[in-house]
């Protein structure tokens, strides 16, 4: 890898204990340290913010795809606009079970004109549901995604279960959104806000970051 230096399966397991179960760390650090070397997240900062929120949005390697459980009165919660007019849908769709959720919520025809995701046609919303430990939500999404890694647009969604294909979207994520600026600034919640908006869990992620520089050596990827 040319001067590389990769982040072991002890240092991975040692930042995230929870991915030691079930063989985690073992499967996921080599496609890790791929996308890592690819995504010049390299450096320890880099390195520790980027396994740190890594470590929140994916459940420690664990969720590879979004939790689409909803009960009825949470998604009145989540998407309020969608079921103003008529409370009762958010119950006749909870009863057809995930995938009747993901084709009511992404669905283009439900959602006002800057939030939508490019799901025109049946079935779009499950099959575009997010995935991958930093989620990729959307037809329209998926299609630039694939594109900007030298993929065909519409490659099958199902390639960020894997984790090459989670590591490659996680990877692209993070450089795209200017992520290894905010690491190169030490501005951790610039970082946390890049990711995820509303901030959720900044405070987990804040001490996976720490966890992670003290796991790290100085020259870790670099």
């Amino acid at each position: 890898m040319g001067g590389h230096m990769a982040i072991t399966e002890l240092q991975l397991g040692t930042i995230m204990p929870n991915a030691l179960a079930g063989n985690r760390a073992a499967i996921w650090v080599g496609p890790l340290n791929s996308a890592m070397d690819r995504f010049a997240i390299t450096g320890k900062m880099r390195c520790a913010m980027f396994l740190g929120n890594l470590a929140v949005e994916s459940g420690e390697l664990s969720a590879r795809e979004e939790n689409l459980r909803y009960s009825a009165d949470r998604l009145r919660q989540v998407f309020p606009g969608m079921f103003a007019g008529n409370p009762g849908k958010a119950d006749e769709i909870v009863a057809g079970g995930p995938q009747a959720i993901a084709n009511f919520i992404y669905d283009d025809a439900n959602r006002p004109p800057k939030n939508r995701l490019g799901n025109t046609q049946p079935g779009d919303g499950f099959k575009y549901r997010g995935r991958g430990p930093l989620q990729i939500t959307g037809r329209d999404n998926y299609a630039a995604f694939f594109k900007s890694v030298g993929m065909a647009a519409d490659s099958d969604p199902d390639f960020l279960l894997s984790p090459d294909g989670g590591s490659v979207a996680a990877g692209h994520y993070w450089k795209t959104h200017g992520c290894n600026d905010f690491a190169d600034s030490g501005d951790f919640d610039g970082c946390v806000g890049a990711i995820n908006s509303a901030m959720e869990g900044l405070e987990k992620r804040r001490a996976f970051f720490n966890q992670a520089m003290a796991t790290l050596p100085d020259s870790a990827n670099s």
